[in-house]
């Protein structure tokens, strides 16, 4: 099996999944990888923190405007999307971060697509405004991460694992201005995941800080 995280050596890399049937007896999907079902998340002793964004831009490579209340992933008449988001970073040297996770909720109603739909994530390296932001004129972003697969069946929420990158914010780098998620045309119907500005809960980074 390849790696699916960037760490040294693969053996105990978890398995990418998009719901736990793929995980096999006494495993479920959380957050794109397969884990124990009762192996703990985060520590009993860490805080949870639920930050929303301050910031949001959908840009689409076939859609000139985008409809501001969802995003839809890997759908073809989109073509290719990215979605830029920036965050509070109410960290301080000695927060240890540990974990954060991306969560998007499909709106109400929405259609799930017949398959998953893979979706990549990476740093905002560059500012952006997102009343200007256009496909071309999208700002430079880091190396992708490695395909995560999402569906939205039975109104399962998108929850990607984004510790590494908000580690990064208590550094105060010059070149963290937010998270990208970037997907390419796969099927008809695609993954649709609101963006809180019509009906349904908008975006939201779910950390855990000791």
């Amino acid at each position: 099996m390849a790696c699916v995280l960037t760490a040294p050596g693969c053996a105990r890399q978890a398995r990418v999944c998009a719901t736990s049937a793929a995980c096999g007896d006494g495993s479920v999907c959380f957050a794109g990888q397969c884990r124990k079902a009762k192996a703990g998340v985060v520590p009993l002793s860490s805080q949870r923190v639920v930050l929303e964004p301050i910031d949001v831009s959908v840009v689409s490579s076939r859609r000139s405007e985008i409809n501001s209340s969802y995003v839809s992933f890997g759908k073809k008449g989109w073509g290719d999307v990215v979605v830029l988001m920036r965050f509070p970073a109410p960290f301080s040297d000695s927060t240890r971060v540990v974990s954060a996770h991306l969560v998007m909720d499909p709106p109400p109603g929405s259609t799930p697509g017949p398959s998953p739909v893979g979706i990549r994530i990476a740093r905002v390296v560059d500012p952006w405004e997102s009343g200007s932001v256009t496909w071309g004129t999208l700002p430079t972003l880091s190396s992708p991460s490695t395909m995560f697969w999402v569906s939205s069946w039975g109104g399962r929420s998108l929850r990607v694992d984004v510790t590494g990158q908000v580690r990064r914010w208590r550094e105060q780098r010059g070149d963290d201005h937010g998270i990208a998620l970037r997907s390419a045309a796969q099927n008809e119907i695609g993954e649709t995941y609101s963006l809180g500005t019509g009906d349904g809960r908008g975006p939201r980074l779910d950390v855990y800080v000791r």
